[in-house]
């Protein structure tokens, strides 16, 4: 029996985004060649890089690197910025529009996650560099935020921070592991005031840290700017 699609990715077409065309909802004037995504409650918006309403085991949004130009265009963030903080932020836009910006798509129903569990299932498919998924959170209007990643490349958990347009590294994983690609794997963020941990497939790899302040603001999911990752069932407990 086919499983039923999660509302988290309960996406209307399996049409390509271009990053131009991030929330097709919000433009003015949409090309004909562009397929829309439901409306803003569908869950997740596409923020930086190209990223696509997919079928595999049900619905699902597929980060594309190999496909991405790696630019984005100012007025599609400023677009963004006004739709998921009420206000249109320069800051935003400058430093997820540079070139050490990396591909996001911002989980719209929670508007300030600072503290529970968040999971989403991810099969890496491809990429240059390595292969990898990531959870991001603490994403402020300023551009900021935090992720928490797995790749294969390091084979481990990692923790890092966005800040200026630049990403800088706060915690490894003790532990690693050659994930198979092709094969759907879980990603866990909880957070619990300035506690945050990080596991994949439930623990077999893991990582613990502080942070310096608690956790505030939008949350969603990343990838490296080159990977080729699908991700499904993004999933939000308190």
């Amino acid at each position: 029996m086919p499983r039923t699609a999660h509302p988290a990715l309960r996406l209307a077409s399996a049409g390509t985004l271009s990053v131009a065309l991030v929330l097709p909802w919000l433009l003015a004037a949409e090309p004909t060649h562009t397929r829309q995504l439901q409306p803003p409650d569908a869950g997740l918006v596409p923020v930086v890089g190209h990223w696509t309403p997919v079928q595999d085991e049900g619905a699902a949004l597929r980060a594309d690197g190999e496909r991405w130009t790696g630019q984005t265009p100012p007025e599609a963030l400023a677009t963004v910025a006004r739709s998921l903080f009420g206000a249109p932020s320069d800051r935003f836009v400058t430093n997820n529009g540079g070139a050490g910006a990396f591909p996001l798509a911002v989980w719209r129903p929670t508007a300030d996650f600072t503290g529970g569990t968040v999971r989403v299932r991810f099969k890496m498919l491809g990429g240059k560099t390595d292969q990898n998924a990531g959870i991001a959170f603490g994403l402020q209007r300023s551009g900021r935020y935090w992720f928490m990643r797995y790749n294969t490349k390091d084979g481990d958990m990692a923790l890092w921070e966005f800040v200026d347009g630049e990403r800088s590294v706060l915690a490894h994983g003790t532990t690693s592991a050659q994930l198979p690609l092709n094969v759907w794997h879980e990603l866990t963020l909880t957070v619990s005031g300035t506690a945050v941990s990080g596991a994949v497939n439930g623990g077999a790899l893991r990582l613990d840290h502080t942070l310096d302040s608690a956790v505030s603001g939008r949350i969603g999911l990343w990838t490296k700017r080159d990977a080729v990752t699908v991700f499904r069932d993004f999933r939000v407990t308190p």
